[in-house]
């Protein structure tokens, strides 16, 4: 990066960061960012603000239910950047479908010249064109790593970590929990871990906890553990666990302890709130391991972890509920016999070129658009086709999630009488949709 290019970068940066506060330092009754970068900005913002913000920020499924009965609300959709305004469109007709005499302000950072002139009200930089939009997105993005908040949706809890030991006794402690562990270091500078877990292997720890309407076989099951910017003895635990379910409209998720999980309605909701709990549950098993295999070497401190952002998906949460699972750690008994293993290290060429092809796996000429979502099974084949054993997919995908070329969703499809969920993952945005597909065709992806 030259230092014009570093001085663009540096002047952008403090532009968002300046225009985000500001909107949310407006008296909006809520603010519903879009998923993800929105959410992400909002984050970023909020970080050192008072916890009690996070009471208005809303996610685009929780909405609905938020402003039932309620009227005349004033809503600020949020978005990160526009390029044909499709996704702030939907969220948009979401918020204006809910409550009562509505009222919705529309706002992004940047737009694209293709954006239609209407659909926001508020705007940083409008009508960039393809290559000033790509540089104020990459800014953007750029920040948003050095915040950590592409890491984290809404929905996953975070515990923070400070050890007392070498990283490499931290990692390898994971890994020997774990069924892999692979560590990288991408260009936010912040040291990653993914520590890689088969579902089979939780059947027994999370059996309390998980509901009849879900099924752990090829569920996601991992753990990202990621430095510290500042503190390179400090890390964010951040437990990732997504069954497959069935449900209908009936269905609801009845938590042993936490029993604010049964109000929570909604597909998607419900399967991110059942996938809360599992991760909760993963996530005490695997650093009840770690203590015992550390001992004083670590603190995980469950105690002061922010926790506050899970209002947004889950306006019914009761966080002391929350901490009390989070803390069982401390009346968990030790594992009995523990073992560390070596962690993998691949390097970021390896990964970078295991998440290309993940990306192309996106591509399909017989899909309309030429895109299709890829599901877990579909990512981690990726890796024994290219001679890399799925751990590495599993931590290739969460580069390609951290620098926004690949986006996390719920997808549901009819299956008899019930409706069934899981996690999908397609290309995060336009320019990055039309990228993928470029790349694809020129290297004769689908023609073989």
């Amino acid at each position: 990066m030259t230092v014009l290019e570093y001085a663009e970068t540096t002047r952008t940066i403090e532009a968002l960061k300046k225009f985000v506060r500001d909107l949310l330092d407006d008296d909006y009754d809520y603010v519903v960012p879009v998923e993800r970068k929105g959410t992400a900005l909002v984050r970023a913002a909020l970080a050192e603000a008072d916890t009690s913000q996070w009471k208005r920020v809303v996610s685009s499924s929780a909405i609905k239910y938020v402003l039932a009965d309620q009227k005349g609300k004033r809503v600020l959709v949020l978005d990160d950047s526009v390029w044909r305004g499709s996704t702030l469109a939907r969220t948009t007709e979401l918020v204006r479908a809910s409550g009562v005499d509505t009222k919705v302000t529309t706002a992004a950072f940047i737009s694209h010249r293709r954006a239609p002139d209407d659909c926001l009200d508020i705007v940083y930089d409008r009508g960039l064109d393809d290559e000033s939009y790509k540089e104020r997105r990459e800014a953007l993005i750029e920040y948003l790593q050095q915040e950590g908040s592409l890491l984290l949706d809404t929905e996953h809890v975070e515990v923070r970590t400070r050890i007392h030991c070498s990283i490499s006794d931290f990692f390898e402690a994971f890994a020997g929990w774990g069924e892999a562990a692979v560590r990288y270091v991408p260009g936010s500078n912040r040291v990653n871990c993914t520590v890689f877990q088969l579902a089979e292997n939780l059947l027994a720890p999370l059996k309390e906890v998980t509901p009849g309407f879900a099924d752990l076989e090829g569920a996601v099951c991992k753990i990202r553990v990621v430095s510290h910017p500042k503190d390179s003895q400090e890390f964010s635990l951040i437990p990732i666990c997504y069954p497959f379910i069935r449900i209908t409209e009936d269905t609801r998720f009845d938590h042993p302890r936490m029993t604010w999980t049964r109000k929570v309605v909604g597909e998607t909701r419900i399967f991110q709130c059942v996938g809360l709990a599992l991760a909760v549950q993963m996530l005490v098993h695997a650093m009840s391991w770690v203590r015992a295999e550390l001992g004083r070497g670590v603190d995980f401190d469950h105690e002061r972890s922010p926790l506050e952002h899970l209002r947004a998906v889950f306006p019914e949460v009761d966080v002391g509920q929350l901490r009390a699972e989070l803390s069982r750690l401390e009346d968990t008994k030790a594992t009995k016999s523990t073992r560390s293993k070596v962690v993998d290290d691949p390097g970021m060429g390896i990964l970078r070129r295991l998440a290309d092809e993940i990306r192309w796996s996106c591509f399909d000429r017989y899909e309309p658009g030429f895109l299709r979502k890829l599901k877990l099974r579909d990512v981690l084949a990726v890796g024994p086709l290219h001679g890399q054993p799925p751990a590495r997919a599993s931590a290739a995908l969460d580069v390609l999630i951290d620098e926004a070329k690949i986006l996390p969703e719920t997808v549901f499809t009819p299956l008899g009488n019930t409706r069934a969920g899981e996690r999908a993952f397609g290309p995060d945005g336009e320019i990055v949709a039309r990228e993928l597909i470029r790349e694809a065709l020129l290297s004769g992806k689908g023609i073989e």
